[in-house]
């Protein structure tokens, strides 16, 4: 069984008794790629085919989780959830100057609708600079973020800057040994 196909199964296991409950009364079909659960509370339908789903039906509410390839999608009553991991993150549109000469590790971006509807994009970048230029450059670009500076125990700094309910996050961190300083950013919007 692929990773996929295993992540699916296991999400949809624990939604099947968050959900639904454990119920004797349960029908329960299984074939090759597909799961179906039935009973007086609701229905559940996993597909762990090439792009995996679960479908949940109950007495509470819908959910879908849609599964293709580094994208996740939550769909609910009250609004829908979109993860996407990507190893080439949208550096244009963060929200936030990217280090000059930095290189992006990877990312996520997630957007949510419906009543607490926002956005939250994460970035990992690396750069042979040291902490305290990468630091630097940070402090000029984030005029008025809380700068939390540990440098001399850590080799690390954190900036945080609020602007209404929008948070910023930059924690800019080396490891004793590491040759690359890691630079972590994290813009939350809420719509």
């Amino acid at each position: 069984m692929n990773f996929r196909k295993t992540a699916v199964y296991v999400t949809a296991f624990a939604m099947i008794f968050f959900v639904l409950g454990c119920n004797p009364k349960a029908k329960v079909k299984i074939g090759a790629d597909k799961i179906h659960l039935e009973t007086d509370e609701g229905t559940v339908e996993i597909d762990g085919g090439e792009n995996g789903s679960v479908k949940v039906r109950s007495k509470n509410g819908d959910v879908d989780i849609l599964v293709d390839g580094n994208k996740k999608e939550v769909k609910t009553e009250t609004g829908d959830t979109k993860v996407v991991v990507s190893q080439t993150p949208d550096l244009e549109n963060l929200g936030v100057p990217v280090y000059p000469g930095a290189r992006a590790e990877g990312g996520t971006a997630v957007d949510k609708t419906g009543k607490d509807a926002g956005s939250t994009r994460t970035v990992a970048l690396k750069t042979a600079d040291p902490v305290s230029k990468v630091a630097e450059f940070y402090r000029e670009h984030l005029k008025g973020a809380n700068v939390m500076d540990m440098q001399d125990a850590h080799n690390a700094v954190l900036f945080m800057k609020e602007e209404g309910e929008n948070i910023t996050t930059v924690a800019v961190t080396r490891e004793k040994d590491e040759t690359e300083t890691v630079i972590a950013i994290s813009v939350v919007k809420k719509k």
